[in-house]
């Protein structure tokens, strides 16, 4: 299940059935960013929804100090200089519900995450947001075991004005069963924190931002472990969620994007549309749209026209290119409704996440 990174330097111990742990793995990445209490949060099958309309993470900023450089520009948040603020780091709050498996492969993906997409510099930029970043996880067969934090559930990058950090309850089935969610959903959390930093706190549209964390997740799964949710053509995408596709660029009801698999089946559906339209590589086209698309609302915060300027579309015609796609009754007794059909947009089998993350420098 991958190897622990060497880069990772770890101190801490166990303190009233949590492992406490401070983790300095994460770099400088190449461009940051939250305005929800609950940044990203991902609706799992077996987790309550997240409250849209949640506090606003505040917008006070401490001052820098005068020996350091400043941190307004787009390119001191390059990997090619030092920055002032330094690498980003997270601190492991794991509780000892969590069995030492789940811990081991924790370690692991974060690991392998803060390698392969090292936190953006920028992301020092975005109020409320400090490292160490706090992470808390527990299984969710027990109560949140952190009295400091009584309102945590589900998982999600939340705040409360003057700090963020990851939420992690993973669910006793998800054990049980073994479910790789359990794991990917650590992908996804992170992820956020990625895009965090590649945009400076710009969300928009979320199905590009929830979209492109589900395929983050997918595609970490896919190499890792062999098998995604991909295998299964991210099966349910509601065929009624796709009516109105500019919907999708706010929070919609869950049960129009079950685990954003909507969301996710749009981010593959342009990248189909970025290979036949432009000439790109299948790795290419999935970078441009994880990382590019992110990066490029740091000068542009309109989304449209970044969307526009980095995939030479509009979106208005990318999402008229949606109504090609089959409609077809669900197979499956525990799903009722129609729903999507496409098995030929999954990517390759054989296409990795390390492969996209580096695919222009390829």
């Amino acid at each position: 299940m991958g190897n622990t990174r060497s880069a990772m330097r770890l101190a801490g111990g166990l303190v009233g059935g949590v492992l406490m742990v401070v983790v300095s793995g994460c770099g400088t990445g190449s461009d940051g960013a939250v305005d929800d209490q609950n940044v990203g949060s991902y609706s799992g099958s077996d987790e309550e929804d997240v409250d849209s309309d949640q506090q606003d993470i505040g917008s006070d900023e401490e001052d820098v100090d005068s020996d350091q450089q400043d941190i307004g520009s787009d390119e001191q948040c390059d990997t090619s200089t030092p920055y002032a603020e330094g690498d980003f780091s997270f601190t492991y709050n794991l509780d000892s519900s969590l069995p030492g498996e789940w811990v081991d492969e924790f370690t692991t993906i974060m690991g392998n995450l803060s390698e392969w997409a090292p936190v953006p510099a920028c992301v020092h930029d975005v109020p409320g947001i400090s490292s160490p970043m706090n992470i808390y996880a527990w299984n969710g067969a027990v109560e949140n075991p952190f009295p400091e934090r009584p309102d945590m559930r589900g998982a999600s990058i939340s705040g409360d004005g003057s700090e963020t950090w990851m939420v992690l309850e993973i669910s006793e089935d998800e054990f049980t069963y073994d479910a790789l969610h359990r794991y990917s959903v650590i992908v996804h959390e992170y992820w956020h924190v990625y895009q965090l930093g590649l945009t400076r706190d710009n969300d928009a549209p979320i199905w590009l931002w929830e979209g492109g964390a589900k395929v983050a997740e997918e595609f970490y799964s896919q190499q890792e472990y062999g098998q995604s949710e991909f295998d299964n053509g991210l099966f349910p995408i509601m065929a009624s969620g796709l009516s109105q596709p500019a919907d999708f660029e706010e929070y919609v009801d869950g049960d129009l994007d079950i685990n954003y698999n909507t969301s996710a089946f749009m981010v593959l559906a342009l990248a189909k549309e970025l290979q036949e339209a432009q000439g790109l590589s299948e790795a290419r086209a999935f970078e441009m749209i994880l990382k590019d698309f992110q990066a490029a609302k740091l000068t542009e915060p309109d989304w449209k026209v970044a969307f526009a300027e980095i995939f030479s579309m509009s979106p208005e015609e990318f999402y008229a290119t949606l109504d090609q796609y089959p409609t077809v009754a669900s197979n499956e007794d525990w799903f009722e409704g129609d729903v999507l059909d496409v098995p030929s947009l999954m990517p390759s089998k054989d296409l990795t996440f390390t492969e996209v993350l580096s695919a222009s420098a390829s």
